[in-house]
């Protein structure tokens, strides 16, 4: 369901409001759009969506990534690892909706840096690096497009098909 306000074309996306104007970025999936709670507005998220679409073959396949991005996703809680919120799932799209990081990703900020900033980005890498080890889950697809700042402090994003859960 898509509606007109005065800040450009939404969509409602289970208890959340998808802007599809507001684009964040591009993965391999889908986009992610900026969003937010409709019953506390002040709530902003990030949606990714990704378009399910697809033959009957690569459905399996691309469910099955997700479903393990969103398991692993819900299985790390760190201040240093973008939190998970919510999935919803209609008959064309799934949406993973996590915590909206206001800082932008380490790629635009990286130059800025001092060589102490940049130790303290390090050390916060490490260390959800490190929660995210101990739970037997480890990162393939580590660089600064996700690596995101939320409010000073560093969290790594853990994104589809870039995850690997350690038995």
């Amino acid at each position: 369901m898509e509606t007109q306000t005065g800040t450009g074309p939404q969509k409602k996306v289970g208890k959340y409001i998808l802007c599809l104007d507001d684009k964040l970025g591009e993965g391999v999936f889908g986009m992610v759009y900026k969003g937010y709670e409709i019953n506390n507005p002040s709530n902003q998220v990030a949606i990714k969506q990704v378009n399910i679409n697809v033959s009957e073959q690569d459905l399996k396949a691309l469910k099955k990534l997700l479903e393990t991005e969103v398991m692993v996703m819900m299985s790390l809680s760190h201040e240093n690892i973008i939190k998970f919120e919510d999935v919803s799932i209609t008959s064309n799209n799934i949406y993973i909706i996590t915590e909206l990081c206001n800082g932008g990703d380490l790629d635009h900020i990286k130059k800025d840096l001092t060589i102490e900033q940049t130790l303290i980005c390090i050390k916060q890498i490490v260390t959800g690096m490190l929660y995210a080890n101990s739970q037997k889950v480890i990162h393939r697809d580590l660089k600064p497009a996700n690596i995101l700042v939320h409010d000073g402090i560093i969290k790594t994003n853990y994104k589809t098909s870039r995850l690997k859960k350690l038995v």
